[in-house]
């Protein structure tokens, strides 16, 4: 009977926090790709509205679009890059034969979503933060819009990790 009183201690300390750590950091996380999703959804409908006049907006620091290492990023079906907030120097330049450390390709991929007749998708792949230089578990999401009969893929990213 001691040994059953033991066992079931330890199990209540040990074995049940875990259980309940793992749920609420799953939990979280799931909380962190809906917001994502949300995030596109509304940038998408922002271009819906104002079309190209967006962009200005996805680019500014601490606006509603850039938030920490989260923003709006705009490619073409074509690869071609429209914005990227962290280096404007980025856009404008084709994109297809981004990889990423592991040579994933993550331009190939980005546009592979936005021919699919789902029009959106994820991407897990590693990138450095901002200012550093380490690779990092890094998680996208994308969608296809068109406008105007021109279509466009839609996308923002975050670093997982970054707040587990």
């Amino acid at each position: 009977m001691k040994k059953m009183i033991i066992f079931c201690t330890l199990v209540c300390l040990v074995v049940l926090p875990t259980f309940s750590f793992a749920y609420s950091m799953a939990d979280y996380q799931y909380q962190e790709t809906r917001e994502l999703v949300s995030f596109v959804v509304s940038a998408a409908e922002e271009i819906e509205k104002v079309g190209e006049e967006a962009f200005p907006q996805f680019r500014e620091k601490g606006g509603k679009w850039f938030r920490n290492d989260s923003y709006v990023i705009i490619w073409g079906l074509d690869g071609m890059r429209y914005v990227y907030p962290p280096d404007l120097s980025g856009e404008g330049k084709n994109m297809l034969g981004l990889e990423d450390i592991n040579g994933k390709p993550i331009g190939r991929m980005i546009v592979e979503i936005g021919t699919t007749s789902i029009g959106e998708g994820w991407l897990h792949y590693q990138w450095p933060r901002p200012g550093e230089t380490e690779p990092s578990k890094k998680l996208a999401y994308e969608k296809k819009m068109v406008i105007d009969d021109f279509t466009l893929i839609v996308g923002a990213s975050y670093y997982p990790e970054q707040n587990s």
